[in-house]
């Protein structure tokens, strides 16, 4: 009974890091990246492009940084594909509720950074972003998007990694980005995303160590 109870205080105590960090790591990115019009990698980044796109078009006026709302939608069949193809349903459930508590906390908009400086705040913003999303990882969840379709890809194409994919994938994105804004808007992103995914590799590698 004891072993029992051990095992379901830990899940407890990974549920709870998920809901913590998941929000961390939306805020981080709202804070310190999106208000000098910059974009993350992965789905989220893509999620942000559309937003500004759909914004742009309609001339919408709002409060809410629909980049959340779409970042769950995107995600809707993403989860669908994992339920399916993946076996590990702990995992799917817990970045379920990841990805759900982000899309909340990316609806929330900040005017100015903390930091006034470019290149200062999207290095803040990326490693908080990334050690965020590494305690994700250490709780045995993720935060969606680009990290599940990576999983199916490696399990179903031998010899495809997930660090394969997310380079395409974001180099696809940064492009589109330098093409639609400029190339310092490209630029900037891909540094943020560097910091971000250095801290990701670099917090999961320490607490597996």
């Amino acid at each position: 009974m004891v072993y029992d109870y051990s095992m379901n205080k830990n899940e407890i105590k990974d549920y709870i890091s998920i809901i913590f960090w998941s929000a961390v790591f939306a805020l981080a990115i709202n804070i310190f990246v999106v208000p000098f019009n910059l974009y993350n990698a992965g789905i989220i980044g893509a999620a942000q492009l559309l937003r500004t796109f759909i914004v742009s078009y309609f001339h919408l006026n709002t409060n809410l940084d629909i980049a959340g709302i779409i970042n769950f939608l995107i995600n809707i069949p993403i989860f669908f594909a994992a339920y399916k193809l993946l076996n590990s349903k702990k995992f799917l459930i817990k970045t379920v509720l990841s990805v759900f508590v982000q899309s909340l906390f990316f609806l929330i908009t900040f005017e100015k950074s903390l930091v006034s400086n470019t290149l200062a705040s999207i290095v803040v913003g990326g490693a908080i972003a990334g050690y965020a999303v590494s305690r994700l990882l250490v709780a045995k969840g993720s935060g969606g998007g680009n990290d599940i379709i990576g999983l199916i890809l490696t399990k179903y194409f031998p010899g495809f990694t997930v660090g394969k994919y997310s380079i395409i994938f974001n180099a696809i994105l940064f492009i589109i980005c330098g093409i639609a804004f400029n190339p310092e808007v490209a630029i900037y992103s891909f540094i943020q995303s560097f910091v971000q995914s250095f801290m990701i590799d670099k917090g999961h590698d320490e607490n597996i160590d």
